[in-house]
């Protein structure tokens, strides 16, 4: 039996981004055919970095280039051989895919990055994260998200020692910023989570540009309503980076939608 068919969206902005930071994203689709069926697997990368000497050499364009080789080489290549026969140890393959990132720019002077990646095999979305990039799920009942943000503000807040009221009023020093990325130390630490996809629900990949410390410039039930009223996940993409824009983000913007069509 066919697997559900999987459509995405991707949009990109640098228009507002710091001169010292740039986004990076990529999508590679894979579809087999075999006795079993048509399998679709698909890999969703964003990431938020320091930028090189050229755009082609930042932290984040690095990162994403790493894990895009590691997937294919360790998902895409051996299920092309198998045919889609093969069982892929999908959890390991992201952490090593972000630790190979991870030493590429320990050893490049490029800076660190944030990335969020998905593997969605059918309606399974397996997610690695590390910073203030993140990953939603967005369902009729709103917008939830998925990935902690590595970033002092928020941990602050989980434990109780300040509130976004103290923290955008500058009354709590968060000048450490994110206290974990990629690139940052040899002993990286790699989120990895679960999400079951439906035809009712997408997944959000998106960088700090759109989500924000508190998602103080485009609120997540403007994110829903966008979501509701929009006829594809591309359009979706368009005008969630449309927003962004309108709301004068500080830093790049990019969002990539995930969804399964059983049709």
């Amino acid at each position: 039996m066919d697997k559900p068919h999987l459509v995405y969206g991707i949009a990109t902005d640098h228009t507002h981004s710091r001169e010292a930071a740039q986004d990076a994203s990529s999508v590679v689709m894979m579809s087999t055919t075999s006795d079993a069926g048509i399998q679709n697997v698909g890999l969703f990368v964003v990431a938020d970095g320091m930028v090189g000497r050229n755009e082609n050499e930042s932290a984040a364009a690095l990162a994403v280039q790493t894990v895009v080789s590691e997937v294919t080489r360790q998902v895409y290549e051996p299920l092309q051989a198998n045919m889609g026969d093969y069982d892929v140890p999908v959890r390991q393959v992201l952490v090593n895919a972000f630790l190979a990132a991870n030493e590429r720019l320990m050893n490049a002077p490029y800076g660190t990055t944030a990335m969020t990646a998905a593997i969605v095999n059918g309606s399974m979305a397996y997610i690695a994260h590390v910073g203030d990039s993140s990953a939603h799920l967005i369902t009729p009942g709103g917008v939830q998200q998925l990935t902690t943000t590595h970033h002092l503000a928020h941990k602050l807040v989980e434990t109780g020692e300040a509130t976004w009221e103290q923290i955008n009023k500058n009354q709590v020093d968060v000048t450490n910023v994110l206290y974990r990325t990629i690139g940052k130390t040899k002993a990286l630490e790699v989120d990895v989570i679960t999400a079951q996809l439906d035809p009712n629900s997408q997944l959000l990949l998106c960088t700090d540009g759109l989500s924000g410390w508190n998602w103080e410039r485009v609120p997540k039930n403007e994110i829903a309503s966008v979501m509701m009223s929009s006829y594809d996940l591309q359009f979706a993409c368009n005008r969630l980076i449309t927003i962004a824009q309108e709301r004068d983000t500080i830093d790049a913007v990019t969002a990539i939608l995930v969804g399964v069509d059983n049709n």
